[in-house]
């Protein structure tokens, strides 16, 4: 059998998904039927099919399919009777299905879900996500839409989970928690894969099939020459291909001391600390900053946005200056990279999708850790300790970021040290970025056969590795090179869980600091 899971229709949103979890798109054959013994899952996404596909639909299903479906169109294809709830987000954090997934914020929006729910409570203990027994099949039914949150480019600030006994930082970042989303849909398509007896593949989000990968961001906002020297040396004390990001009207008298900078990244940030409404006033101001860089020899090619905001529009201009990754947690933030749905209006006559790669970062620096109070180095740098132990459980990279003019760099030491003793990989996010890049350029399939796992791929030749997570609950990793798991590498689960406090009711309660944070944050936009 194929493992490659089929869609009723590649949307915008499931590409971006199933780009990022590492799965190939392959779309149903709208003339053939949709046989079980040849499809391994089928995802049924959220547009209305017609009445012959329906009946297709529930043919596969009842004749022991597995299917992920939005309860709207489970009420039409298979009869599900659902009722309405508003949902403003989802918390799995005692659902064994759902571990690790994370606190998931959806666009405030009255939803459709399926009754007998039994997973995924929301705001008010509400579970909104069913697993059914269709004939002989099985379809996990998730709430209308929620994949096509994907789509909402909002932003807002957000607690963040905190060390016991400290308040939550907070952020700005997308108001969607698009991590959390994907990392739901990947576990549902596992969880149906195993509900059929096979092994859910994958490939795996790292290089060379590490636990996790680390890299470290810098915007200098006008960070005083002799910070940038100080963290420089931090940097390279510890052998950190940091990525800079610079704003460069304060510096353009010095700009030359980041072109000096040997093994580090130099990216773009702004000329003018803000994001413009318009396309023409975020190109132009675009172009200002770098003719500064280009004086000193500089030619970047990642970009990161004033107050980590992101637009289509900016999107656009983003991409027509050529830069290659971009990376802002309005647009996503603790998540695998993916490229932004830019719509048609901004490309009427080509691919909607943005062409710059967009790279998420945890969003607290050192900065939001003492607007929440906290002030001992020693705490900072265990906070920073846990968010690496929690990306190790989710099976991710993690990436920091900090400004210079925050100073405490024996913070940032600490967390050096950290990753070096444990030996994690170190790589810019630059490097990232190409990586992954090379990774979507891969054509691959698996197939199963007699008990025998078996896997190929065309079109680059990226150290990529493939991840097997089968229903007994054993991982294997394998690069694809290798096209089979004989010699395959188990993946045991980490010893360490996270310490990170997560109240969820705590943790979306906007209070007073929150408040004064964004008053802060609206009177540097004008200032600006």
């Amino acid at each position: 059998m194929k493992l490659s899971p089929e869609i009723t229709e590649i949307t915008p949103e499931w590409e971006i998904l199933l780009r990022q979890i590492g799965l190939p798109l392959e779309k149903t054959d709208a003339d053939e039927p949709l046989d079980p013994a040849k499809i391994a899952v089928l995802i049924v996404s959220n547009r209305q099919p017609v009445s012959a596909a329906r009946q297709r639909i529930r043919d596969y299903v009842e004749g022991g399919g597995a299917a992920l479906i939005e309860a709207d169109l489970a009420k039409t294809i298979f009869g599900t009777a659902t009722r309405r709830r508003f949902i403003k987000y989802l918390n799995p954090a005692d659902e064994a299905l759902f571990a690790g997934a994370g606190l998931c914020d959806l666009p405030p929006a009255r939803r459709r879900v399926a009754q007998g729910a039994e997973y995924l409570p929301d705001q008010s203990g509400l579970k909104t996500l069913a697993a059914a027994r269709v004939g002989k099949g099985t379809a996990l039914i998730l709430p209308a839409g929620f994949c096509a949150a994907l789509r909402s480019y909002q932003s807002r600030r957000k607690n963040f989970p905190g060390l016991a006994g400290e308040r939550f930082p907070s952020e700005r970042v997308s108001r969607a928690a698009r991590g959390s989303i994907r990392r739901i849909i990947q576990n549902a398509l596992k969880y149906l894969y195993h509900s059929r007896g096979l092994p859910f593949l994958r490939l795996w989000p790292i290089p060379e099939g590490a636990a996790t990968a680390f890299g470290f961001r810098v915007d200098t906002d006008f960070g005083a020459r002799e910070a940038v020297k100080e963290l420089y040396r931090v940097c390279r004390d510890y052998e950190i291909p940091a990525a800079w990001f610079v704003e460069t009207q304060s510096c353009a008298d010095w700009v030359e001391e980041y072109a000096a900078m040997q093994g580090q990244e130099i990216g773009y940030h702004c000329y003018r600390h803000r994001v413009f409404p318009d396309y023409r006033g975020n190109r132009e101001d675009i172009e200002k900053g770098l003719a500064i860089l280009r004086r000193a020899g500089i030619e970047p090619r990642g970009y990161a946005a004033p107050f980590g905001e992101w637009r289509p529009v900016l999107g656009k201009a983003v991409q027509d200056l050529g830069f290659q990754y971009s990376s802002e947690f309005a647009a996503g933030y603790d998540d695998l990279p993916f490229y932004p749905w830019l719509g048609e209006r901004l490309a009427p006559e080509g691919d909607a999708f943005s062409t710059v790669l967009q790279v998420p970062i945890h969003p607290v620096s050192i900065g939001r850790l003492r607007v929440a109070g906290y002030r001992e180095p020693e705490k900072m740098a265990e906070y920073y300790r846990q968010v690496i132990i929690e990306k190790i459980i989710q099976q991710e990279p993690v990436f920091f970021y900090h400004h210079p003019g925050h100073r405490h760099f024996e913070v940032i030491a600490r967390v050096f040290q950290k990753i070096r003793e444990r030996n994690i990989p170190v790589l810019s996010p630059g490097e990232y970025a190409r990586w992954w890049k090379k990774r979507g350029a891969l054509h691959w399939e698996a197939h199963f056969e007699n008990g025998q796992l078996k896997f190929a791929s065309k079109g680059g030749d990226a150290p990529v590795w493939v991840c097997a997570a089968f229903p007994g609950g054993e991982i294997y990793l394998a690069p694809i090179a290798a096209k089979t798991f004989d010699q395959a590498r188990r993946l045991d689960p980490p010893e360490e869980k996270s310490l990170l406090q997560r109240d969820a009711r705590l943790l979306r309660k906007y209070h007073w600091r929150m408040l004064a944070s964004d008053i802060l944050w609206a009177y540097g936009k004008w200032k600006r």
